[in-house]
């Protein structure tokens, strides 16, 4: 009988094929192999009713796949799985059946609840998601968090055409919480109540993975829940890692309850922010800062700024905005003043940002063009690396913002010399042993030795006590030659 069905099914004859597997579920319901036998014949249902994209059909057959409740023939999960995603693929969201289109992301929903895990669940998983951007009922899909419904390689990074591309999970992640934050603040109920539940997942979610992104979302949350305390730890613990970011400290700003950090992390935000349309909502929280505060003529110098862009950008300007711009006369000397302020604000932002971080100097001590990676030693001979896209030179003395051993910010440091037990300046004559030398007691390397013109004259340099890889003891090694004039 299984054979019949499957010829039939094979043959094309899918009313008869049916029929038979419907007479073998009535004799044996719960027999496997004739379950088994029906599912094959709604796949071959709903490969027919893809081509025709009839919804009201196809709805139907998944729901009788879901009444069947076998969830264990992953040939069969995995080959019916990626006909759905061929199907949401097509689908237009703008289409005149988006109640059915619903009905069906939510019957895929359920049909999921219970298969494995495969690279076809992921994938469908994404899709749903990703139909679902904007809409209402895509935050109610927060059981799709759950690891269970995923594979390991489905947490890690994969390479497509020679760049990292996004964890698949961590690409759902974002997904449902972009969706719950839309809903949210929409001031949304049942989103809103829902809070502590996402919370408490994303707690458990960040004690497995550090994602890139998870702190930024967690300060969103904390931020429409009220919660700004909670709201500032988690955009503090962003920033640390997108300091050249204006976005997040325009995100800070709106977490702390400091009137002062407030106006210090925006000027931070618009000097770092180089295109100028990304600036108006920048722009906008400075406005209502200084209106806040009383500052009349300040407000009115950025409302300008923020008419002359919105102009430029053909966007609407309200009435509002223009009494702001127009109720003050700001005269040059105002708008250098504002200027400075600008400036001197986003120079302190970095010290309110982390209060609790040491000032350092440190010296570099080696770099990574490639990467724009530095590598750098204290006083203290510690070693240290960072991120930074600005120049610096092998060599150069930087102030260093350090926050639990890690470098928050580096700035030219004005001095040019410096004593310290690992960090010395020496002044002597090269000595020249093959195609190295030595200045003092500190090794010079060839490359070095080659950049100097005048090898008999007196030379100063900068160098660093470290280990010699090949002896593992600690030695000098020179970093830069100044002059004989240092």
């Amino acid at each position: 009988m299984k054979e019949s069905v499957s010829l039939l099914r094979k043959n094309g004859q899918l009313i008869q094929a049916y029929q038979l597997a419907d007479k073998q579920l009535t004799n044996s319901p719960e027999d496997k192999n004739c379950k088994n036998d029906m599912l094959w014949v709604y796949y071959a249902f709903i490969k027919e009713q893809l081509e025709q994209i009839n919804y009201s059909n196809i709805l139907k057959i998944m729901k009788k796949v879901c009444e069947l409740g076998v969830f264990d023939n992953q040939m069969f999960n995995d080959s019916f799985n990626w006909q759905l995603v061929k199907l949401i693929g097509k689908i237009n969201t703008d289409d005149n059946n988006q109640k059915q289109l619903l009905d069906i992301l939510k019957t895929c929903h359920n049909m999921l609840q219970n298969q494995e895990a495969s690279e076809s669940k992921s994938i469908l998983i994404k899709m749903i998601m990703k139909q679902l951007k904007g809409q209402p009922q895509a935050w109610q899909l927060l059981n799709f968090l759950d690891f269970s419904h995923y594979r390991k390689e489905d947490f890690n990074s994969e390479e497509y055409q020679g760049k990292k591309m996004m964890p698949l999970f961590e690409q759902m992640l974002y997904a449902f919480l972009k969706n719950w934050l839309l809903t949210a603040k929409e001031k949304n109920q049942e989103a809103l109540d829902y809070a502590p539940v996402i919370i408490q997942q994303l707690n458990h979610i960040s004690q497995h993975y550090s994602f890139k992104f998870l702190n930024y979302y967690f300060a969103q949350l904390y931020l429409l829940i009220d919660n700004k305390s909670e709201a500032y730890i988690k955009a503090k613990l962003f920033l640390q890692k997108n300091l050249s970011q204006a976005w997040a400290w325009e995100l800070l700003a709106k977490s702390t309850e400091s009137s002062e950090e407030k106006i210090q992390f925006l000027s931070k935000a618009l000097v770092l922010q180089n295109k100028k349309n990304f600036t108006v909502g920048i722009l906008q929280s400075i406005i209502d800062h200084y209106i806040f505060n009383g500052e009349s003529a300040s407000a009115s110098y950025f409302a300008q700024q923020l008419i002359a862009i919105r102009k430029k950008e053909g966007w609407n300007i309200s009435n509002s905005l223009y009494q702001i711009a127009l109720a003050n006369n700001t005269n040059k000397d105002i708008e250098t003043q504002l200027k400075e302020s600008i400036q001197n604000n986003a120079k302190n932002a970095m010290q309110s940002a982390f209060n609790q971080a040491s000032k350092q100097t440190m010296v570099i001590s080696g770099v990574d063009k490639n990467r724009a990676l530095y590598f750098l030693v204290s006083q203290e001979g510690n070693t240290y690396k960072l991120k930074n896209k600005k120049r610096y030179h092998i060599g150069q003395l930087v102030l260093c913002l350090v926050l639990n051993d890690t470098i928050v910010d580096m700035q030219i440091q004005k001095q040019k010399t410096m004593s310290t037990a690992f960090i010395k300046t020496i002044t002597a004559k090269l000595k020249c042993v093959k195609d190295f030398g030595f200045l003092g007691n500190a090794f010079v390397s060839p490359k070095v030795v080659k950049s100097i013109k005048n090898k008999e004259d007196e030379l100063t340099a900068l160098a660093i006590k470290e280990k010699n890889p090949k002896t593992q003891k600690l030695a000098w090694r020179v970093l830069h030659i100044y002059s004989n004039n240092c």
